[in-house]
């Protein structure tokens, strides 16, 4: 029984080399679809906060849960969906796998060709070269990279345009607005007046004297719906 390394056979550094590109490819793939993912998911959380706060006036103790949710979904996002991926590692069998499922004509080559390398006591090193020789030579002939869907990644990418690009429509067209509720969110505990639909018309009297202790009525002409919390200066 012969003893061999990996090296010895010639053809064996090209089949890896065909097999780390569409790895390295992969891992690409799989961060980016993760990153577009979390950021979907994180627009669209907070146009939809934000809303809601806007039309609704939440009080704190409705805003308490909802600035919780959105602190935890950033952390556990950016945990999940950011990090996580980017320690992610694929063996070089899962790669073979996943290269014949998408080629199925080299009919398991490619894995064959990956254990027979590395098993050091073979009973026949020429045929194993031979193994090699042809699973590489047709290797070659194939995009690899093919094998990688990047179908989600499209999908997940056009998630997070539509939800940045409803966030940004939102806080260009009432920025006033959604600052307001965007802070009322982030710091509920703090005593942030809610901005309304009301716009003040008119203040009657105008500029006017009066005698100590005399009475003034203020008329003051608006315009909207009301607010639900109305600040006076």
């Amino acid at each position: 029984m012969a003893t061999i390394q990996r090296s010895e056979y010639p053809q064996y550094p090209g089949l890896l080399d065909a097999i780390y590109r569409t790895r390295d490819w992969w891992r690409t793939v799989h961060i980016l679809e993760r990153v577009l993912l979390f950021l979907a998911g994180l627009f669209a959380a907070v146009a939809l906060a934000t809303l809601l706060e806007a039309h609704l006036h939440l009080n704190s103790t409705l805003r308490w849960p909802l600035c919780i949710a959105l602190g935890a979904y950033l952390v556990g996002g950016m945990a999940l969906l950011v990090f996580r991926p980017l320690f992610r590692e694929w063996t070089e069998e899962e790669v073979a796998v996943h290269i014949e499922r998408k080629y199925p004509q080299l009919d398991n080559q490619l894995i064959n060709a990956l254990q027979l390398a590395s098993d050091t006591r073979v009973m026949s090193p020429g045929m194993v070269e031979v193994i090699i020789a042809q699973a590489a030579a047709n290797v070659d002939e194939l995009a690899t990279r093919q094998a990688v869907s990047t179908r989600r990644v499209r999908w997940t990418a056009l998630l997070a345009f539509l939800a940045t690009a409803g966030l940004a429509v939102w806080a260009i067209v009432a920025f006033d607005r959604f600052a307001n509720a965007l802070q009322r969110i982030a710091f509920p505990g703090r005593d942030i007046t809610a901005l309304g639909a009301v716009r003040i018309l008119g203040v009657r009297p105008g500029d006017a004297r009066l005698n100590r202790g005399a009475d003034l009525e203020v008329v003051v002409e608006t315009e909207g719906g009301p607010s639900g919390e109305i600040a006076a200066a």
